[in-house]
């Protein structure tokens, strides 16, 4: 069974000296693949592992709601791409 994962991560491309750190979901089976999504993910520095934990059921709930609320992305692309949180 899939769930969403928390990752806290670096954004890239900041320039030299400049770090800027962002809230990142993941939908994985497990935290291996939620490591693994962050990879593939863009703009993001990848060589820094992120920190990760799971969501509960009504973090997941709240998430799923304010990714369908806030519109730029359906759920389902969500799921498969990330959601990286707007500041």
């Amino acid at each position: 069974m899939e769930n969403w994962y928390k990752l806290q991560i670096i954004l890239a491309h900041q320039g030299a000296g400049n770090r800027e750190e962002a809230i990142a979901y993941v939908y994985a089976r497990d935290i291996i693949g939620a490591r693994k999504r962050h990879k593939k993910m863009g703009g993001v520095k990848r060589s820094i592992l992120p920190s990760i934990s799971t969501l509960s059921a009504t973090e997941t709930e709240e998430l799923e709601g304010r990714i369908i609320e806030e519109g730029r992305m359906s759920l389902d692309e969500a799921k498969e791409r990330g959601y990286i949180v707007n500041k």
